[in-house]
């Protein structure tokens, strides 16, 4: 038995005088065999069989661990629904902690793209008939680019949180010229690590060109041209005070005639009371769609 106490006054003004006890739900760590012969983990939460599953991926170089990410799965908990939340192993067997920029970077795209497949397929089996895909961030680039890979009938929605690219809003010229280096590197069949700007990763995320490329050739406006054509339903749920957004971010999703929740007052990672903001508008999102 676990208690929570809650210092939205607000909205949990009862729990402040007494926390209300309750029996959680106990994760159970799922191991999978990758086509590497890595194993990659998740935590599964079975919950009521009656409503769809919810598998929640964070975002860059992060852990099922992530601040937000745990937001997101407690309510949704919290609201009967069962939810899966992979690690991505990013090519280190078993991986638990959020990888650090300056580690060696041998993933791409392409193999994250392999590793949801496999996670959508264990689902199956488990005999769901609904699956709902929910990001945080720059893991809504890799659920999309899975999406548009791949059609499965049992997905019947995208719920992206804070959606992003990988690139540095503070270092776009850079990133331009690191992409046509690499380009040209991948031309050339050079193939070496080399250090460059991804994400919070300032000239310090170390990899291959190819592997680079795959992450960096999503730029916001291939994003957008992705996200407004998923064959899915589709909602964004993004603060209005996300400084990790592009320019303008917001009004080119809606130009798109994506279904966007504007929280005020909410960074990228939904800090603070905007973290109650961010629970209310999911479990919304979920019962429109559902």
């Amino acid at each position: 038995m676990k208690t929570f106490c809650y210092g939205n006054m607000s909205r949990y003004i009862l729990l402040l005088i007494l926390c209300v006890p309750f029996f959680s739900i106990q994760a159970k760590e799922i191991q999978l065999q990758l086509p590497n012969q890595l194993t990659a983990t998740a935590e599964y939460y079975p919950n009521n069989p009656d409503r769809p599953v919810v598998l929640v991926l964070h975002g860059f170089l992060q852990s099922n661990e992530f601040s937000t990410v745990r937001y997101i799965v407690d309510e949704l908990l919290n609201n009967d629904y069962s939810v899966l939340a992979p690690t991505l192993s990013l090519n280190i067997n078993r991986r638990k902690q959020s990888l650090n920029c300056d580690s060696l970077h041998t993933h791409n795209l392409n193999s994250d793209n392999v590793e949801i497949n496999q996670w959508i397929e264990w689902l199956k089996k488990q005999g769901y008939q609904s699956i709902v895909l929910v990001g945080h961030s720059s893991g809504n680039m890799q659920l999309i680019n899975y999406l548009q890979n791949k059609t499965e009938p049992v997905i019947k929605s995208l719920i992206a949180v804070s959606p992003v690219t990988v690139w540095n809003n503070y270092k776009l010229e850079q990133t331009r010229n690191e992409i046509k280096q690499a380009r040209q590197e991948v031309k050339s069949s050079v193939n070496k690590n080399q250090k460059y700007t991804l994400g919070f990763c300032d000239r310090s995320y170390e990899t291959t060109p190819e592997n680079f490329l795959s992450y960096a050739s999503w730029s916001d406006t291939y994003l957008l041209e992705r996200i407004s054509t998923l064959p899915i339903k589709t909602q964004v749920i993004i603060g209005d005070h996300d400084s990790y957004a592009p320019s303008n971010w917001i009004e080119k999703l809606r130009s798109k005639n994506i279904k966007v929740t504007v929280l005020e007052g909410a960074d990228h990672f939904f800090s603070g009371d905007a973290e109650f903001l961010l629970q209310d508008s999911l479990v919304e999102s979920l019962v429109d769609n559902f």
